[in-house]
């Protein structure tokens, strides 16, 4: 049994345009949100501001896991006095 025409050119448009399948779901979002959104990420579509907000969202965090890390590795300066002071004795630059 052949797929409907629809679903057959969206599978073929998606899969030539990502890498990976894209995930097809429903969601209760608030309409004026996902506005201010796109118009904030300048986003043509929401699934592309979802899709950027998703993006920033995990690279934020994989930010911070980063940061975390490094303080509690002996790179990191135990107040802000001891970075300055570093600062100025190698000529600005902090590490």
């Amino acid at each position: 049994m052949a797929l409907p025409i629809r679903r057959s050119v969206h599978t073929v448009i998606c899969n030539s345009m990502q890498k990976e399948d894209p995930l097809r779901t429903t969601l209760d979002l608030d309409r004026s949100l996902l506005e201010r959104a796109r118009q904030a990420l300048r986003a043509r579509s929401f699934t592309e501001a979802i899709e950027s907000a998703l993006r920033e969202a995990v690279a934020r965090a994989e930010g911070r896991q980063a940061w975390e890390a490094l303080v509690g590795s002996e790179m990191s300066w135990g107040s802000i006095e001891e970075l300055l002071d570093h600062r100025r004795r190698f000529g600005g630059r902090a590490l």
